[in-house]
């Protein structure tokens, strides 16, 4: 699990988290609410799950949200 935030606290329990990509990491087009710009819940970003790191991919992709809930964020270098 990616248990702490950007500031090194610790974190407990399952948080959605903003991700933009699909199980394996890839970005997606579409996927990040409008290269993170938008607020809007109309418009849907790809989320992870923080205490969901294993083989199902969970914790870079476990569903769609709209774009209106603040959230932590993952960022990816390739």
């Amino acid at each position: 699990a990616i248990d702490v935030h950007e500031n090194r606290i610790p974190r407990t329990g399952d948080h959605s988290v903003w991700t933009g990509t699909d199980h394996y990491g890839a970005e997606v087009s579409n996927a990040t609410c409008e290269n993170w710009t938008s607020d809007s819940e109309s418009v849907q970003g790809f989320v992870g799950k923080s205490a969901k790191f294993g083989a199902n991919g969970e914790w870079t992709y476990a569903t769609t949200e709209g774009c209106d809930d603040p959230k932590h964020f993952y960022c990816f270098e390739q």
